[in-house]
């Protein structure tokens, strides 16, 4: 006998069923078995029932769109006609338009072979051995697995259905995170800049989330974090902590915008404003060109500066012309004299290398120069060849890298280790403080700032804590040849922590293009679900801690998995990333990892950049005497036994491997890895695509002065994302037949050689081909990832995505 039902959980049901007839997927086709057509659930309504009461079949319906309808605008995402889910297997369970939900679920419970605990519907998304690639959104001890194996046992054994065998079980609501949107980007931005726009400057700040990964952070989480924050400061006096009130953080991002948009770094280094406007001469003309400043920005690659940055023309005064009349680009800057006039002496800052551009600014909102993107354009030793006239690059054939875009930043640090006084920073030249044993550390690409926020740790190798800000001053006043030790180390104090906080509080740019909404929100599932190890896929390769996706080493960037438990501790590390993965899961040249040898590492710990203020046995300088002081800056256990056995408060992490970025503005990264080494975004998802040997287009400006095309005609926005570029090829990816002409590159046997050295004595990394000669620099242009620490291998494990899976990630990290 059935049931009888109150009239207001009648109408209820009435509303509901009404309701789930509307709601609907995505249209297509579907095939399932002969019943698929059916509503298997009228078998529990046999005809003649009592109609003013509702029948089973409503019941049953009623209950899907209470419980588990709400899931399907999720599951709608892939399976749909055309998703990712639209596979020979997948299909089988297909969300239609024009039928409602209940019916699809209905069909696919059909066509996946009935019953219950192991039908695919069930243990694809709730069995962690099951490949799923939308994630486990019904875990077995989930309210969502209960009301699925309910409804799954009604249609499979209707005459022992609970939900007509009895009152209809109340049931908790479904979660609120099922509703939060699939895409959704912070673009980088500081919590403390979130944070202070809405409070007052008297206002506490929060944690700092990258403070919050210690270690056992995230344990059993999807996201894996094995690289830890350390705090360098907490030895130091009060000024140097960290900011505790929203005014306090605002002052030093004021500061620090200051230091790097105005204050002239490296004075010692700079030229005379003439020998800025003779550089012509350097380039073969015949006088000076009235394009000059746009020559001298492409030249050398640097980037035109969205702001003021004055220089002298010949015969102006700077002081009478406010600075002068020309334009400097990003990268150099006009010093002023102590009573703030301009001084007409040109030195370098910091957008030398952290000034980059994609397009022109009249090519659409969000392109043009952007001040803290990585400059993967410039060319610094060519501007030091002009300025040296010849002398560097051509007798002198010594670089910091060898090909045009990269940088050797670490490999200059290790230089000043060689020049200064690794406590005192005085001069103190010393050829064998560091030993020689290990690699060169190659070329690296140019870092964004962008996503310093939601790094714990700074470089390629994760190798200090983000809080060593010292180390950062070695690219600005620490190069200063004139001043003293203490100077230095007096204008770091005064001027890093505030640099460090306007580096902090940089925003990614947006995707300046059109997004394909539904495409992104596929690969935002698959980004951040998809274990790329499963189904005894990159068997040759080891798992990485955590749910084996890409979010697993990069971070979690949608909102509906930023508030999920099962993916971070807490919402606060939105788009934090601190996995240093091993070398042999990614797989990339190993040259700069391995160059901070172990013996480098402890060095650095006990230098003055190693933070040991404050700690037990620390001398400060000024109570050693000066041979004292020598002795101790040698690593070497023969003229110094004792070695170096103070450990500063923040050393250079030990583990070997690369540091996972945060992907926020990964659109505008190009070239990828931390080489540099490939050119667009789609290739480093199929390392079969890449290739070996490449070159950017040059700018269509007429001339011998060749920089790169920065239109936005020459980056891909759509398939690719990325610069566009000409292919070479070498014999030693080919046949002599299939590599000749214009084309070929020849791998000179004594550069080769000497490459094969670099591995083992890192001071011959700085003897470079020459670049002399206008062909000499425009090679330097030339990609060849068969030259040392340029190899474009790893990050294979990407290759087991199908085509619309590539697709769909790529679309995804645009909306980042």
């Amino acid at each position: 006998m059935k049931k009888t039902y109150p009239t207001i959980f009648k109408v209820i049901l009435v509303f509901l069923v009404v309701f789930s007839g509307v709601l609907s997927g995505c249209g297509g086709d579907y095939s399932g078995d002969e019943r698929s057509g059916q509503d298997v659930s009228a078998e529990l309504n046999p005809a003649g029932s009592d109609s003013n009461e509702p029948d089973d079949s409503a019941v049953l319906t009623a209950y899907f769109v209470q419980n588990i309808e709400p899931q399907m605008d999720y599951c709608g995402v892939c399976h749909s006609p055309g998703g990712v889910a639209d596979t020979d297997e997948g299909r089988r369970f297909t969300l239609l338009s024009g039928q409602s939900h209940y019916v699809s679920f209905e069909q696919a419970w059909l066509a996946l072979g009935g019953g219950v605990e192991r039908n695919p519907l069930v243990t694809e998304n709730s069995d962690p051995s099951e490949p799923h690639t939308g994630g486990k959104t019904w875990g077995v001890d989930s309210g969502a697995y209960s009301h699925v194996v309910t409804l799954l046992s009604c249609w499979d054994q209707p005459d022992d259905c609970p939900l007509t065998a009895g009152p209809v079980p109340e049931v908790p609501p479904v979660p609120p995170v099922s509703g939060l949107p699939l895409l959704g980007s912070s673009h980088g931005n500081h919590l403390w800049n979130q944070f202070c726009e809405s409070n007052s400057d008297a206002t506490e700040l929060p944690a700092d989330p990258r403070t919050l990964v210690q270690a056992g952070v995230n344990q059993g989480k999807a996201v894996h974090f094995n690289a830890y924050f350390e705090d360098c400061h907490v030895n130091l006096p009060e000024r140097e902590q960290a900011p505790k009130t929203c005014g306090e953080y605002k002052a030093r991002v004021a500061a620090g915008d200051y230091f790097a948009n105005q204050r002239a770094a490296m004075t010692d280094l700079s030229i005379s404003a003439n020998a800025l406007n003779s550089l012509w001469k350097q380039w073969g003309l015949r006088e000076r060109p009235a394009n000059f400043d746009q020559l001298l920005t492409e030249r050398y690659g640097f980037n035109p500066a969205p702001y003021a940055n004055p220089y002298p023309l010949p015969d102006e005064d700077p002081v009478n012309s406010s600075g002068g009349s020309g334009q400097l680009p990003m990268g150099l800057i006009q010093g002023r004299d102590e009573d703030g006039n301009f001084n007409g002496k040109i030195s370098m800052n910091c957008y030398i290398c952290h000034g980059g551009q994609i397009g022109y600014a009249q090519e659409g909102e969000g392109l043009g120069p952007i001040p803290g993107m990585g400059n993967t354009n410039t060319d610094m030793m060519i501007f030091m060849r002009d300025i040296s006239k010849g002398l560097i690059g051509g007798l002198l054939p010594v670089s910091l890298n060898n090909t045009r875009g990269t940088s050797n930043a670490v490999g200059a640090f290790d230089l000043l280790t060689l020049i200064w006084d690794v406590d005192t920073l005085s001069l103190a030249p010393n050829p064998i403080k560091l030993p020689f044993n290990h690699s060169y550390h190659g070329n690296q690409d140019m870092p964004n700032w962008w996503n310093t926020s939601h790094r714990p740790r700074k470089f390629f190798d994760g190798g200090v804590s983000v809080d060593s800000t010292r180390i950062d001053m070695a690219a600005a006043d620490q190069v200063n040849l004139l001043q003293s030790g203490a100077r230095r180390r007096a204008v770091t104090e005064e001027h890093d922590q505030d640099l460090q906080a306007y580096v902090d509080a940089q925003v990614a740019p947006v995707f300046p293009a059109e997004v394909d909404q539904s495409l992104a929100e596929q690969g935002a599932i698959i980004f951040h679900n998809k274990n790329l190890w499963a189904d005894n896929h990159n068997v040759d390769i080891p798992q990485p801690e955590g749910n084996g996706s890409c979010a697993g080493c990069h971070g979690v960037y949608s909102p509906r998995y930023v508030h999920d438990e099962a993916f971070l501790e807490h919402p606060a590390l939105e788009g934090v990333a601190s996995y240093l993965v091993p070398l042999d899961i990614i797989g990339t040249d190993p040259a700069r990892a391995v160059s901070i040898s172990a013996q480098v590492r402890a060095v650095f710990r006990s230098t003055w950049w190693g933070y040991p203020d404050g700690v037990d046995g620390y001398i400060p300088p000024e109570d050693k005497g000066a041979l004292e002081e020598y002795i101790d800056d040698f690593a070497s256990p023969i003229i110094n036994p004792n070695g170096r056995p103070l450990q500063g408060a923040c050393g250079w992490i030990e583990e070997v491997g690369y540091l996972a970025p945060p992907l926020y503005g990964v659109w505008a990264s190009s070239p990828y890895l931390h080489n540099g080494s490939v050119p667009t975004l789609r290739q480093v998802l199929k390392p079969e695509e890449r290739p070996a040997i490449w070159r950017r287009y040059d700018s269509p400006v007429e001339g011998r002065v060749k920089g790169y095309d920065m239109s936005l005609a020459s980056y891909d926005l759509e398939d690719q994302v990325g610069w566009k570029y000409h292919e070479y090829c070498s014999r030693l990816d080919s046949t002599p037949e299939e590599c000749s002409g214009d084309n070929r590159v020849i791998n000179n046997l004594l550069y080769r050689w000497l490459d094969s050295l670099k591995d083992d004595i890192w001071i011959l990394g700085y003897l470079s081909k020459p670049y002399g000669t206008q062909a000499q620099i425009d090679r330097r242009k030339i990609f060849n990832t068969h030259d040392f620490s340029n190899s474009n291998s790893g990050h294979e494990f990407t290759q087991v995505l199908n085509e619309i899976e590539t697709r769909a990630v790529v679309e995804y990290l645009k909306t980042l």
